[in-house]
């Protein structure tokens, strides 16, 4: 019986409960040059530069109402069907990819963060995000995948971190207010 004992203390000795954390690396900021962070004049260059989107200039950088702050709105081309760039203080704190679901899916791409990041911090059935101390990256449905600067998020009533309204948003809040 002393025996049986000593065993089962090994064994629980040489096992330990809590698993070695896996380490996952740091959440990118973007895709190639379009980091977050960056000011209007880089990332305008780095969009002249990328494969992913059809950059025309100043033709694509607009104001959203009620603020002075840019957003670069912009065609893509192949994996990417839009992108929407918006900055604050002159530099990129959110960046928000349309993706084209002929190339890509959302199974796909989710499978891709968590093999990349693991679980994910917050996940319903419309959306999932991972975050760190200053990124959070955001994939919503029906194929969007966002870039945010943790501290461009406000927070709303219930606690939970959100993005300012995008100009789609503030486009529609505007529309509907006419009724």
């Amino acid at each position: 019986m002393l025996v049986a004992l000593g065993i089962l203390s090994l064994g629980s000795f040489l096992h330990s409960e809590d698993p070695e954390p896996r380490n996952t690396p740091a959440l990118r900021k973007g895709i190639e040059e379009l980091q977050l962070g960056k000011p209007l004049e880089e990332i305008q260059e780095a969009l002249k530069k990328s494969p992913y989107f059809k950059y025309r200039g100043p033709k694509d950088v607009s104001f959203l109402p009620l603020r002075s702050e840019p957003v670069i709105d912009i065609e893509g081309v192949r994996y990417f069907q839009r992108g929407i760039f918006q900055f604050r203080e002159g530099r990129l704190v959110a960046m928000s990819l349309y993706v084209n679901p002929k190339y890509l899916d959302y199974p796909t791409l989710f499978q891709h963060f968590v093999s990349r990041y693991g679980s994910p911090q917050y996940l319903d059935p419309r959306s999932c995000y991972w975050e760190d101390g200053e990124t959070r990256l955001a994939l919503e449905k029906p194929l969007m995948i966002k870039f945010v600067e943790r501290n461009a998020l406000s927070s709303s009533k219930d606690g939970k971190a959100t993005l300012p309204p995008s100009p789609e948003e503030m486009g529609r809040r505007s529309f509907l207010e006419l009724f």
